[in-house]
């Protein structure tokens, strides 16, 4: 049975609403540990949470929208590795990786960890909806030089 909240479309996907509060981050990786489990995939679990925590953080810290709007989380096995997608209902951030100037700064660097850790990575307009989806590929095995 799937967690409340969440829709399983085809065996190997799960998606889910999250509101956009920091709260969501956590739940976020709950679901994601769920699905993991549910689907013997263990294997993908350290990074894939690395990479969704930073997807999911940057939607809520910066996803701008309307009162209400969720945050969508989709989890998908493929031949190519564990795909995870978070959609916000803003169009205009765009997210791109950028190093800091101060080595002690607290963020800034949550792309640069997508990229490390994802075999592919990218950001698209929703198809029939409001904002945009930015999605990783994890592999099960390191990522692939860049």
């Amino acid at each position: 049975m799937p967690p409340a909240g969440t829709s399983p479309s085809r065996p190997g996907e799960l998606e889910s609403r999250l509101t956009r509060h920091p709260a969501s981050v956590a739940r976020g990786r709950r679901l994601l540990r769920h699905f993991l489990t549910i689907c013997e995939a263990d294997h993908y679990l350290d990074p894939a949470e690395l990479v969704l925590s930073e997807l999911l953080t940057n939607a809520v810290r910066h996803g701008r929208g309307s009162p209400g709007r969720e945050i969508r989380t989709r989890f998908e096995l493929t031949p190519a590795g564990l795909r995870i997608a978070v959609s916000d209902a803003d169009p205009d951030h765009v997210p791109e990786p950028h190093a800091s100037d101060d080595p002690l700064a607290e963020s800034g660097r949550g792309l640069l960890i997508v990229q490390a850790l994802a075999a592919t990575w990218g950001c698209d307009p929703r198809p029939h909806g409001i904002g945009k989806t930015v999605w990783a590929l994890v592999r099960h095995g390191p990522a692939d030089p860049p």
